[in-house]
């Protein structure tokens, strides 16, 4: 099921896509939000012939998707995305991030590897279907608010009811193919003490240091659990906000945990050993006054079998597009594929870039690979829809 001759996209065409996308801001930690990538991407569904339809799992927290729909009778596949672009520091670029800069066969913007490029080569695989009269659906669901796990985005887009055969999230992966991955435990631990002068009062960082020390020897412990893919679970201390006076005692200090779990753990599980820890501390220090507040809980994911029907057509088409064997691995991350795999659907997270340009200045995919995702997309959507139900 090659693509080779396929009216898929020119160079030229898909570079200009994702140089628009990237100049689209969109970015939490700015408080920049998803309508104006949202217009966006739904004019750009719209002009390639998708159905559109806008949904809000919080008030002004839109998320879109888009389907391809087939004249019957075939199989479907779920695109999946993330809108948000993690920002990165504007001053350690070289380039404007902003705008899509090509230097040496890389195409340098914000969120280019997270995700737009994949974004735009699921557009370009809906188009080229829906030109050839595919008999299942090809259909594209970008969720809003990455930073809360996609649980107003890609869950309401599921919530909604899109279901699909074989599912794809787009996060990077070098175009290998993840099928399991770690989850996450997200916790503010809120320290309170007494304001005073220098000296006096109850310091609520001092505290605070002995509680991150606690949970930085939690995370010595954790490393005699092994998963034989994901290696062991972690913890990382990952925030400390406090005081703001230098000669005032702080009155209270703020840690946030990043708790990453295995298969095997469960999110309550994870969060009861983050309380045993607390009420130990409480126990040494009577006059510690600690309360901790979970902020978000998702769960690790081990998913189907490696000759499932997701693992295989995308398997195949790696042979067909990238002309050698895929790779079959996991992440010590988190991706939205928990969202579709608890409501069913057979996926894996394939996408262009690498992880160790995300959120980072100088963000970058080659232009070879944001040709081989618009390949490799076309080729799964192609081999599904053309499959009987």
């Amino acid at each position: 099921m090659a693509v080779q001759g396929w009216d898929v996209a020119t160079q030229a065409e898909a570079i200009e896509l994702l140089r628009r996308a990237v100049a689209t801001k969109n970015e939490p930690e700015h408080e920049l939000y998803e309508q104006p990538i949202v217009d966006l991407y739904a004019g750009m569904m719209r002009d390639f012939g998708l159905e559109v339809e806008v949904i809000e799992g919080a008030p002004g927290r839109p998320s879109v998707v888009g389907r391809m729909r087939g004249s019957g009778g075939g199989r479907s596949v779920f695109f999946n995305g993330h809108l948000n672009s993690p920002s990165s520091l504007l001053a350690d670029w070289k380039t404007d991030p902003y705008e899509l800069t090509l230097i040496d066969g890389k195409l340098l913007g914000m969120g280019v590897s997270d995700l737009k490029a994949a974004i735009i080569g699921m557009l370009f695989a809906a188009r080229a279907i829906g030109r050839r009269g595919p008999r299942g659906d090809v259909i594209i669901g970008l969720g809003a608010a990455s930073e809360q796990g996609g649980l107003i985005g890609t869950k309401a887009i599921v919530d909604r009811g899109y279901r699909a055969d074989v599912a794809i999230v787009g996060e990077p992966t070098d175009l290998e193919i993840v099928n399991c991955q770690r989850g996450a435990v997200w916790v503010n631990v809120h320290v309170r003490g007494r304001s005073g002068l220098s000296g006096g009062g109850v310091n609520a960082v001092h505290k605070a240091v002995r509680v991150a020390q606690a949970y930085i020897d939690l995370n010595r412990g954790l490393a005699t659990r092994k998963d034989p893919v994901l290696g062991a679970p972690g913890l990382s201390v990952n925030i400390i906000q406090g005081g703001h006076r230098i000669s005032t005692v702080p009155n209270r200090c703020m840690l946030t945990i990043d708790r990453r779990s295995i298969p095997g753990e469960t999110g309550e599980e994870v969060l009861a050993e983050i309380e045993r820890v607390a009420d130990e501390l409480r126990t040494e220090d009577p006059e510690l006054d600690l309360t901790l507040e979970p902020r978000l809980s998702m769960p690790p994911l081990r998913s189907r079998a490696e000759d499932s029907l997701a693992v295989k057509v995308v398997s195949d088409a790696v042979r067909d597009v990238r002309g050698r064997e895929p790779v079959i691995k996991g992440i010590r991350g988190f991706t939205e594929m928990v969202h579709l795999h608890e409501v069913g659907m057979d996926g894996v997270v394939c996408g262009p870039g690498n992880v160790d340009v995300i959120h980072a200045p100088n963000e970058y995919v080659t232009v070879e690979e944001l040709m081989h995702t618009i390949g490799l997309y076309t080729n799964v959507a192609a081999r599904v829809t053309s499959m009987a139900k």
